[in-house]
């Protein structure tokens, strides 16, 4: 009876701690439901969490915007940042959660270190200078481009084409802390540092020994001490192109430079040829002489550090100040060999040889009273030539008083006769050009002496030779 007692008594406590626990549950559950995580976005620096935002659909690319565009506004210029910054998916109670993004990617530009936009000078490949800007690097660059430019007066007809560096010196964009940055002094005497060189300096129009000593920078007893060649005696006998040793002091980076010279040079003599239809190719005759011109010669001239190292013409910028007058030359253009046998035109002389008219054309006083052609006396075996090119007609003995006789037809109403001959070397029906060999000067037929009867025949009518030889 006790036992039941007891166990009513057990099972009645079982029942009420149920109940005090089902209650203390309801209340934990009541007290942690406002504090429930919810989705957002944390800004985490170097990995760890700065601050949530209440920005969801905000993208990385668009929360880095946000955070650039601060910073250029705080700092004048593009940065980059030391730390790393993202933006990640994240869980977060509503109360740890920024509703203003402005201020908080404010309050994270107060924590993060920068490195400023900067300009770097790259000198061959390697970061050698870092300026404020790469304007300020580019401006350093172009006042040490200006220190080395020549002077170029406004009467000159010299002109600069062109100032650069002989090495690889470019700018470039670059991100530094402050202490790295340079002034644009302390660049500029940087890249004009110099060295001593020696230069082989080649002698041109307008030297002289002092000048050349003045040019480097040279006393002349200096100059003398590295030239040996030169003395005291002979410093004024300088020639164009003698080679004179200097030293001076140069840039370690070497400037090249273009220039634009002028010299003024004789426009030499050109000759333009006038084609002789009639002639062949063996004939040339100077028509006029023409006349030299006169002009400024342009050249390209490269120096290195002062030192003219080539030079090139350039003639788009000569200036002509003469013009050259051509000589006119007439050439021939037909081929002198033998298969052109065509009639040129025009008759040339039969013997080419040292000879004398003997007789002339027309009516004379002794013999046969009006002669045909004229004789041109000659020793025994001159040669013969065709006054012009055609056919042999006849070739051989003639009995009517020629003798050895060569009629050539140049089939355009000419003929030619060359009689009197010792010798024929020609056959009829044989084609012959002008000046090709026919025969050889002697005194066959109705002859007194060595010579050769010429005549010049159209339409079987004779003409006086002189009055068409060339």
């Amino acid at each position: 009876m006790k036992d039941t007692k007891k166990q009513k008594k057990n099972g009645g406590q079982h029942l009420l701690s149920l109940v005090l626990l089902l209650i203390i549950a309801a209340a934990a559950f009541v007290y942690v439901k406002p504090v429930l995580f919810t989705d957002t976005r944390a800004i985490t620096v170097d990995g760890k969490n700065f601050a949530f935002i209440r920005a969801k659909n905000m993208t990385s690319d668009e929360f880095n915007l946000l955070l650039q565009a601060k910073l250029k506004e705080r700092y004048g210029k593009n940065v980059e940042i030391n730390e790393k910054v993202e933006l990640k998916p994240s869980h977060a109670t509503k109360k740890s959660i920024s509703a203003n993004v402005d201020v908080v990617v404010a309050n994270l530009c107060d924590v993060l270190t920068v490195k400023g936009e900067c300009g770097a000078i790259m000198i061959n490949g390697k970061r050698e200078l870092i300026l404020s800007s790469t304007a300020a690097a580019q401006q350093v660059l172009d006042d040490v481009l200006a220190k080395y430019t020549p002077d170029v007066s406004e009467d000159s007809k010299d002109d600069v084409i062109g100032v650069e560096f002989t090495d690889e010196i470019t700018v470039e964009p670059f991100y530094a802390d402050d202490e790295l940055v340079l002034s644009t002094v302390q660049a500029y005497d940087f890249l004009t540092q110099t060295e001593e060189a020696t230069y082989d300096y080649v002698v041109k129009a307008g030297d002289s020994f002092n000048g050349i000593a003045t040019k480097f920078g040279l006393k002349e007893e200096e100059l003398l001490a590295i030239n040996p060649d030169i003395t005291e005696s002979n410093k004024t006998l300088l020639q164009i192109g003698q080679k004179v040793t200097v030293t001076t002091q140069v840039p370690v980076y070497g400037i090249s430079t273009v220039m634009r010279e002028t010299e003024e040079e004789i426009i030499p003599i050109p000759e333009e040829e006038i084609e002789n239809l009639k002639q062949y190719k063996t004939y040339k005759q100077v028509i006029s002489e023409g006349s030299e011109g006169k002009k400024l010669a342009a050249y390209k001239v490269y120096y290195e550090n002062g030192i003219e190292v080539r030079r090139e013409p350039d003639p788009e910028h000569d200036v002509i100040e003469v013009e050259a007058v051509p000589r006119k030359i007439e050439v021939g253009v037909l081929e002198s060999s033998a298969d052109v046998n065509e009639a040129v035109g025009n008759f040339r002389y039969p013997i080419h040889e040292s000879a004398y008219f003997s007789s002339p054309f027309g009516n004379r006083d002794y013999g046969s009273g009006r002669h045909f052609g004229i004789d041109i006396a000659a020793p025994a075996g001159t040669p013969v030539y065709a006054a012009d090119g055609g056919i042999v007609a006849q070739a051989g003995w003639n009995s009517g008083g020629y003798g050895n006789w060569v009629v050539i037809d140049h089939k355009n109403g000419f003929k030619t006769v060359y009689a009197h001959n010792s010798a024929v070397i020609v056959y009829p029906g044989q084609k012959v050009h002008q000046g090709q060999l026919l025969s050889l000067v002697g005194s066959t037929g109705d002859s007194t002496g060595n010579h050769l009867h010429f005549e010049i025949r159209v339409d079987n009518r004779p003409l006086d030779p002189l009055e068409l030889l060339a």
